[in-house]
C-alpha cells in the first residue's frame, strides 16, 4: 500500500492464548505544503459576543443594564480589552473603557476582532476552509478530483502560537459603513468592523494525505477559494458582497515590487 505506514500490533486476544497474532495496521503518511495569500479586497473582522443572542441575553441581566443596553465585558474579555487598548487605542482612537457607560462601539470592534496571544490580528483557518468549500463547489472540483470530502480532508494550520488561527499581517482600520441601526430599535447606532485593507497577507500550512489529493490540486484548491473570500460581506456570504477576497502570493513579489521601485526612483 503506497502513502502508508506499517505499525503492526499484537492481538493475545485471539486464538489459543498462546500464539499471538499480528494484525497489520495501516496509518497514513501525511504530506505538508505552504501558501501564502494576499487579500485582493479589504476583510471585514466581527465575530460573535454574548449579546447577540439577543432577548435572551438581556431577559438575565439586572434591570439597571437590560433598560439601557448597556454591554458590558466578561472578565477576560475585559483584560483582553485593556491589553488591545493599550496597544491600538492612540492608533484608532479607542477610549479607555467606562463600566457605567459600558462598551462603546469601538471597544466593541476590538472585541469582536480575533488576536493571537501576542496581540497580533488573526482570523479562523476554519472560515479558509469554508472558502476551499466554496471555491470547489463553484468551479467543479469534483470533476478534477477535488471533491468537498477530499477538501475537509485537508488539515489547514494557522500560527504556532494559536494553529486554529491564521496571522493577519496587516494594518488595521476601522470600517463605519456597514450601517447605521445595529439592530436595537431603542438604542441605535453605527455598525463599527475591524477592517483589514487591501493587501493583507498570511500563511496557511496545509497537512494532507497525498493518496487523497495532490499537492498541486491542495494550491489550486486555495487559488479557486480566492475568489469566495472570507469575512463579513465576502462574495460567499448570504448576502454576498465584495470584501475578503485573496489570491495566491509570493512574498518575493514584495521585495520585487520595492526594489523595482527604487530603479524608477533613481
Amino acid at each position: 500500500m503506497e502513502n502508508v505506514e506499517n505499525i503492526s500490533e499484537v492481538d493475545g486476544s485471539r486464538g489459543n492464548g498462546k500464539t499471538p497474532i499480528i494484525i497489520p495496521l495501516y496509518k497514513p503518511v501525511y504530506e505538508t505544503t505552504v501558501v501564502d495569500l494576499i487579500g485582493t479586497a479589504p476583510m471585514l473582522v466581527a465575530h460573535a459576543l454574548q449579546w447577540d443572542t439577543g432577548k435572551a441575553y438581556w431577559e438575565r441581566q439586572p434591570p439597571e443594564i437590560s433598560e439601557k443596553k448597556v454591554k458590558r465585558p466578561n472578565p477576560a474579555q475585559l483584560v483582553l480589552l485593556k491589553a488591545l487598548t493599550a496597544k491600538y487605542g492612540a492608533e484608532l482612537g479607542v477610549a479607555p473603557y467606562d463600566k457605567i457607560l459600558g462598551l462603546d462601539e469601538l471597544q466593541e470592534a476590538l472585541l469582536r476582532g480575533h488576536w493571537l496571544p501576542d496581540l497580533s490580528p488573526a482570523f479562523p483557518v476554519s472560515g479558509f476552509q469554508a472558502a476551499l468549500a466554496a471555491g470547489a463547489a463553484s468551479y467543479g472540483g469534483k470533476n478534477q478530483g477535488m471533491s468537498a470530502k477530499k477538501l475537509r480532508a485537508i488539515c489547514l494550520i494557522g500560527d504556532g502560537q494559536n494553529p486554529v488561527l491564521a496571522r493577519i499581517s496587516t494594518l488595521i482600520e476601522i470600517d463605519y459603513d456597514m450601517g447605521e441601526n445595529s439592530g436595537i430599535a431603542r438604542s441605535p447606532r453605527q455598525i463599527v468592523r475591524l477592517r483589514f485593507p487591501v493587501g493583507w497577507t498570511t500563511r496557511l500550512t496545509n497537512r494532507y494525505n497525498p493518496a487523497l489529493i495532490q499537492c498541486g490540486k491542495v494550491v489550486q484548491a486555495h487559488a479557486w477559494a480566492g475568489d469566495f473570500g472570507v469575512g463579513q460581506w465576502r462574495p460567499s456570504s448570504p448576502h454576498g458582497g465584495n470584501h475578503g477576497t485573496f489570491r495566491l502570493y509570493n512574498p518575493d513579489e514584495m521585495k520585487q515590487e520595492k526594489q523595482k521601485k527604487k530603479r524608477i526612483d533613481k
